[in-house]
């Protein structure tokens, strides 16, 4: 703990990792509380963020109501499960959409 997360060489980061884990947090508490347990609705946000999020949810569901009673702990779960990079990359995805990024990249070419 005191090596990574603690050091002096990553303190200047605490601030963007504190941004990108409030983001996920949000983007997946708002999904969560419009579409519960409706995988194709997740689908729907057109990202894997939210379609793998979905899963998630669908799959935990009988432990969260069997072990907690309620779905108060889905979205830090979920989040407490990713990987630095994964987050990362979620934060990118949910930003600026692959598919976005792609049609962007394709004008600016047609443009040249």
């Amino acid at each position: 703990y005191r090596n990574i997360y603690a050091s002096k060489e990553l303190a200047s980061y605490h601030s963007a990792f504190e941004r990108v884990l409030t983001t996920l947090y949000n983007y997946l508490s708002d999904l969560f509380m419009r579409f519960e347990f409706d995988v194709e609705r997740y689908r729907e946000e057109r990202n894997s963020v939210a379609a793998r999020f979905g899963e998630y949810a669908v799959d935990m569901r009988r432990f969260y109501e069997d072990v907690d009673q309620s779905y108060s702990e889905v979205v830090f779960d979920y989040i407490a499960g990713m990987t630095d990079d994964y987050a990362i990359d979620s934060i990118k995805e949910i930003m600026v959409p692959t598919e976005f990024e792609s049609q962007f990249n394709d004008r600016l070419l047609e443009e040249r």
